[in-house]
């Protein structure tokens, strides 16, 4: 018999590293709308990454897609800003004979107020995720698919400490970001099927801090068009336990025990690039790359960008 256990403990681990991408998200704006490459008003981005895990101890590898947008609105007032935003994401996830489809809805407010060269942010976000889950099961001359849906939530609040060094055209900014997520997963319950599973609620406490730099050169290609070339490296640090698992028991009797799912990295280093144009009318287009890297991980997305002021 191959039972094939189920990914959610791995989806708990999918959505904390999710979260990671938005805060990532409002961070960039809030620079950006301080050093002028971006203008105050409406902003959004389309996006689509793409990610592996190497397996350990058991677990199968994972591979995951994500397609999304978000989008959102400020304000900046002399040396403060303040914004909503909003937006969805959708992603697939392949381990093993297991898979999982995850919807996520996320709003939340951010903000930001500058001291000459120094400027603090904050931020906050609740996220929904509805979960989908199934699996196959290979017994003797029979194959069962235990189905599961299910939801969780989210929430986080984040805050970064930068300053600012200028360098003629270059722009330099180190930065300290630190970051707290709570994520609540509700019990579990698979369709009735062959060793279909019943799974507990679980909920997660994630710290995380992030030690970078982004670096930005301006040229005035026109009197009416900008362009900006920005690139930053970071390196997030997880100070919380690292291990996700779901204690779960067979339908058809309650003895419990635990399945382990691949867990969080300790330490993941961030690489990000970028190229937008900017016009005096207070429209800016561009395209962001960025990639995550630690052992046995990789990850990276492609977005379109763009704002417009009002």
């Amino acid at each position: 018999m191959n039972v094939n256990w189920p990914n959610d403990p791995t989806v708990q681990t999918v959505l904390a590293q999710e979260s990671s991408s938005l805060r990532d998200s409002v961070s960039k704006r809030l620079y950006e709308t301080k050093e002028g490459l971006a203008s105050s008003g409406a902003w959004g981005h389309v996006f689509g990454s793409e990610g592996r895990q190497q397996g350990a101890k058991g677990t199968s590898s994972l591979s995951r897609n994500s397609q999304g947008f978000i989008l959102g609105s400020d304000i900046l007032n002399d040396d403060l800003s303040l914004g909503l935003f909003g937006g969805y994401r959708k992603t697939s996830v392949s381990q093993g004979s297991a898979s999982a489809d995850l919807g996520t809805y996320n709003m939340g407010i951010y903000g930001a107020k500058r001291y000459d060269a120094l400027s603090v942010r904050l931020g906050a976000s609740f996220a929904w995720h509805d979960v989908e889950t199934k699996r196959k099961i290979y017994y003797k001359d029979r194959v069962s698919s235990p189905k599961a849906d299910y939801h969780a939530n989210s929430a986080q609040v984040f805050s970064e400490l930068a300053y600012d060094v200028k360098l003629d055209q270059i722009n330099i900014e180190p930065y300290l970001g630190l970051s707290y997520t709570r994520l609540d997963v509700a019990k579990i319950s698979e369709e009735k099927e062959l060793f279909s599973l019943s799974g507990k609620r679980e909920a997660k406490d994630i710290y995380a801090g992030t030690l970078g730099a982004r670096i930005n050169y301006s040229i005035q290609y026109t009197d009416n068009l900008s362009v900006n070339f920005q690139t930053g490296a970071g390196l997030k640090h997880t100070f919380s336990d690292l291990s996700s698992n779901t204690d779960m028991s067979f339908r058809s009797h309650g003895n419990d025990f635990s399945v382990a799912g691949l867990p969080l990295k300790r330490n993941v280093v961030q690489l990000n690039a970028k190229v937008a144009l900017q016009t005096k009318g207070g429209l800016s287009v561009g395209l962001d790359y960025q990639a995550e890297k630690a052992s046995g991980m990789r990850d990276q997305s492609v977005s379109a960008y763009g704002s417009w002021e009002f």
